[in-house]
């Protein structure tokens, strides 16, 4: 079983598509993916989706601005107990569905700022994501009801910014 991958020799100036590149590595504790240059990638998606023993991922060099789908993107990430995506551009982004499902582990998140003027699809963004503490900047206006989409569990609709505790209403 695959436990450490070195990926940092990976060329990426030219990817457009990174999804699914390392999902479902199950055995993966650690991965390294500083240098890769995204400035082209549009899409993300299930990129790290069920790499269920990764226990850590720096993506705060990842350059987002072209990025439209980021579905599934951290989803099932079971031991990631951090993550910081706050230097993330969202502004082109459609679709982050399910971004941080299934990360029961993650404890800290510095989210940044995440834009949803362009959103389509954003459910289940947070959906069993366990109680992330949430660091922002900006009023992130958009966050707070990125998951009303969601089930009918009251607690879905409910995350931790900065201490705070909100849901969709604002409450």
């Amino acid at each position: 079983n695959l436990t450490t991958l070195n990926v940092s020799s990976f060329k990426t100036d030219k990817v457009i598509d990174m999804s699914d590149m390392f999902s479902h590595t199950q055995s993966l504790t650690s991965l390294d993916v500083t240098n890769f240059n995204t400035s082209k990638v549009e899409n993300f998606s299930e990129m790290f989706q069920g790499s269920q023993t990764l226990t850590s991922l720096d993506v705060s060099n990842f350059d987002t601005s072209n990025g439209i789908e980021f579905r599934y993107m951290f989803s099932g990430t079971q031991s990631l107990t951090s993550l910081d995506i706050s230097n993330f551009d969202t502004s082109s982004a459609t679709r982050l569905t399910s971004m941080f499902q299934d990360t029961p582990a993650l404890a800290d998140l510095n989210i940044g700022y995440i834009e949803t003027d362009n959103m389509i699809d954003r459910t289940d963004f947070f959906t069993d994501a366990g109680s992330p503490t949430i660091t922002s900047s900006g009023s992130n206006p958009g966050l707070t009801c990125l998951n009303k989409d969601d089930s009918s569990n009251p607690n879905d609709f409910k995350i931790n910014i900065e201490g705070n505790l909100f849901s969709c209403d604002g409450n």
